[in-house]
Parts: structure tokens; sequence; C-alpha cells
């Protein structure tokens, strides 16, 4: 198969997901890739950068494998991964630029799979097996050449006791040629770092951002990494990124608060519903088959209401008093509406809700206007 057709088409992320139990280790050998030669490829360099945010940690591994034989060999990576770590992201080294993977669904990738090969073209592919562990094909791999492939991880850290845990598991006694290692946790209170043979590292505080680098040539990684970060639920803070395009943000939110036995639904008795329904543009993404299937069970639990549907966007489009037995009436014109315009969610405050009225919000929340 030609490898040079590859750039055509880009490259597949394939997940085959097993349902088998994962399991959690405390140490992995470093990233391998076997071929018809034994030996004959390793991993060379070995570069990882770590962001933690809350309890969410992405880490990428930037590896490089060398060939050692004098002829063009193809090769299986194993990247065992830990409990609750998933792919995210792929890229391939293609033609000396790296081409980055696609995620799709299982059975559309295994199509997009078949098709591609069907054109004697060789895809890119990275599919999870047994247990957590992942593996992708390597080819060609050059003759006394290298290969490089970078992989993006997901985890939701474990909690012990006051504080997140995060382990990097790889280890080894083979010598790399170049090695480094990025960690930025975005924390308010210092992570503090296990004891390790990378000397005397610590971490350092940039507005609320701790960090810690570390470059190595002819490095033997001979233990995982640990750190341990704090955790203070009561001053949990938002965390905010902002670049030209959008802007995000982070909280972590504590589901340990009683709520009112007066607001359990067993107990809840309205006066009235109101059904606030966003049809702005950016909703046409949201789940609604979802969204009506709640709003008949919640007509459905309390019958004899009054309800109000309004339709809005930056404005309110519709809005009509029903009763709650006329659920077809409502799904019906629920469902006729068509998704345009922006957001502003600022009308909610002239609306004068009653205390004791059921209000339902549906909405991604997207405010493109007003407060």
């Amino acid at each position: 198969m030609n490898s040079t057709t590859i750039c055509r088409i880009g490259l597949i992320l394939l997940f085959f997901v097993q349902l088998n139990t994962l399991f959690c280790q405390n140490r992995f050998e470093l990233p391998i890739v076997k071929s018809i030669e034994n030996n004959a490829v390793t991993i060379d360099q070995f570069h990882i950068n770590v962001s933690v945010v809350g309890s969410f940690a992405i880490t990428t591994y930037d590896m490089t494998f060398k060939n050692s034989s004098s002829r063009i060999l193809e090769g299986q990576l194993s990247l065992p991964m830990q409990e609750g770590e998933s792919v995210i992201g792929y890229q391939l080294e293609v033609n000396g630029k790296m081409r980055k993977g696609v995620v799709v669904e299982k059975e559309e990738a295994r199509q997009i799979f078949e098709e591609v090969v069907n054109r004697k073209v060789d895809p890119g592919i990275i599919e999870k097996t047994q247990g957590n562990n992942y593996r992708t094909r390597l080819y060609p791999i050059p003759a006394n050449g290298y290969k490089r492939v970078i992989i993006t991880t997901q985890q939701n850290l474990a909690k012990d006791g006051e504080k997140y845990n995060y382990m990097l598991p790889y280890a080894s006694n083979q010598i790399l040629s170049k090695f480094s290692l990025v960690l930025e946790v975005f924390q308010n209170e210092k992570p503090q770092l296990t004891p390790n043979n990378l000397g005397s590292l610590d971490f350092e505080n940039v507005e609320n951002i701790y960090r810690m680098s570390l470059k190595k040539e002819n490095f033997v990684l001979k233990e995982p990494l640990q750190f341990s970060i704090p955790v203070n639920e009561k001053t949990d803070t938002p965390l905010y990124e902002k670049n030209e395009k959008e802007q995000f943000f982070y909280q972590n939110f504590s589901n340990a608060f009683n709520v009112p036995k007066q607001f359990t639904p067993s107990t809840l008795d309205p006066s009235a519903i109101t059904l606030l329904w966003d049809i702005s543009f950016s909703g046409i993404y949201r789940n609604k088959t979802k969204e009506v299937e709640f709003i008949q069970t919640v007509l459905k639990t309390f019958p004899n209401k009054k309800i109000t549907l309004i339709a809005f966007n930056d404005k309110i489009v519709f809005q009509k008093n029903f009763n709650s037995n006329q659920i077809d009436e409502i799904i019906a014109k629920i469902n006729s509406f068509n998704f345009d315009g922006n957001t502003d969610l600022s009308f909610i405050e002239n609306l004068k809700l009653k205390p004791k009225e059921l209000v339902l919000l549906f909405s991604d929340g997207i405010n493109g206007l007003g407060q």
C-alpha cells in the first residue's frame, strides 16, 4: 500500500470498546513497538505534557520511535493506560508532517476503514483492546529512521480524602535520547510532589497556575511520577480562560448539601407550570427528543395545572396558556418551532414569576446577548 496517499484522506480514530473490567496498575513499561524484527524498533524520545484542572487531567504523550534495522518496517504500538484514562486525540507522522485523527462512532469507523482499505491506502487507526490497553499500527517506519506519534488522553482523577492523586505510571531502564516533562496545575493550593529520581524539582506558582518543567538527554525514567492536589470544596472557585474566539470556564460542583424537604418531587405541588423553550440557533444541537420526553413526564405528574409555554431567542417569539391535559397540543407546538436567532436570557427577569410556580428552562445556556 502507498503511504503517500494517506495524506489525502487523513487519519481515523477507531475504538473497539469491549465490556471488560478495567485494571489498575502502579507501573507500566515504556510504550513498545512490536515488529517482525525483535527489538529493532525502540522508543527514542518521550515528551509528556500534563494539564490538570480540578479533578480533570489531560495528558499528551509525544513519542518518537527509532528503527535500527536497514529495512522499512511495520510495527504495532501498544500503550497501556490507567483505570479511567481514555484516548481523545491521535496524531501520526506521515511524510514528515503530523496528521490529526478524527473521532468517529464505532460503526461509522468500521465503514470508513473498509472504504479506505479498498482504495489500497493505509489508514492510521488507534483502537481500544482488552482491559484498558490501546494499540495502533505504525507504517512505514523508515530504515535507520524515525516514526513519531502523539496520543492525548483524558482522566478523571481519583480522590483520596482531601486530595486528588495523579500518577504518570511509565518507567523503564531504557535510555531515552531526549525526555521532557511539563506539568501545569490550575489550582489555588500548591500540589505536593512525591519524591522521585527527577532531582530537586518543585512546582512554581504564576497567577494560580502551578508549573513544573524538565528537559533531559540520555535519560532513564526509573520510576513513576506522582503528585497530589489539595482539595478544598468550600473555597473551590471557577477558573477562566479566553482566546480570540472562545472563552472557557471550569467549576467543580459538590453535591454535599441538604435539599429542603418541601422542594422534593414527592411533595411538590406547583400552582402553575411555565415552560421556557429556547429556540435560538445553537439549540439545534440539543437533545430535543429527551427534553420533550421530560416535559411529558412532568405534565402527567401534575394534571389540571395551568401551563404557560414561552418560546424565545433574543425576544419572546411565542407565548400561550394551556392546560396540562393538553399534552399533545403542547408537544406539537414545541415540535413546530424552528431554531433561529441569538439568545438573550435577561427577559426572564421581567416575567414576574410566582414563587409557587414550577419553571422549567430548556436551553444550552449560550447567552449571546444581555446579562
